[in-house]
């Protein structure tokens, strides 16, 4: 075998540190930002996902949006501010008469007062034929308030064609502030 000479030795030796240098000083920073880089990468495209995914479910939750909406309807609208119970005691009234019905009682129970709604049950008391009976609380459905009919009694007799009904049911309205501005729910 040759023997190798300083000079060889010395290029050798100078070889190794270059190539060390360049695996410390390069390599090494430019594969931990290559690594830093792809772990972005990596997270931006899952987060891309989730929000390809949530986009997806954009249109069913509109949809389920705009039927909670038809549910709740006109909530303002269906319970006013203040009582108004002339007018609602009025427009029962006016209802039974368009269905013929007799014996016409309204009457008002002890009121329950809450913070923001307020209710007070009514008893309506009338009679007349079965159809009349059923398009009157057809009518009350339709009314621009909220009525909610608890329990409806009927009794009839036998040699007649008209029922007497006795009905329970609760009216719902929003109290004003004492300022007489209108409390927001």
């Amino acid at each position: 075998m040759r023997n190798i000479d300083k000079q060889q030795i010395i290029i050798i030796v100078v070889a190794v540190i270059s190539l060390g240098g360049f695996g410390v000083l390069r390599y090494r920073p430019l594969a931990a930002k290559t690594r830093s880089i792809k772990a972005a990468r990596a997270q931006f495209l899952t987060g891309d996902e989730k929000v390809k995914t949530q986009a997806r479910q954009l249109p069913i939750l509109n949809a389920k949006m705009e039927q909670k909406k038809k549910q709740i309807g006109d909530y303002d609208r269906k319970i006013p501010f203040g009582r108004r119970f002339a007018s609602l005691y009025d427009e029962i009234t006016a209802v039974m008469k368009k269905h013929n019905l007799s014996e016409q009682l309204i009457q008002p129970g002890r009121e329950t007062v809450g913070e923001e709604i307020s209710s007070i049950p009514i008893t309506i008391n009338c009679s007349g034929g079965l159809k009349d009976i059923f398009e009157f609380f057809r009518s009350i459905e339709s009314f621009d308030r909220l009525i909610r009919i608890e329990d409806i009694e009927m009794v009839s007799e036998l040699d007649q064609d008209i029922v007497a009904v006795k009905a329970g049911a609760i009216v719902y309205y929003r109290r004003q502030s004492s300022t007489g501005q209108e409390n927001k729910i």
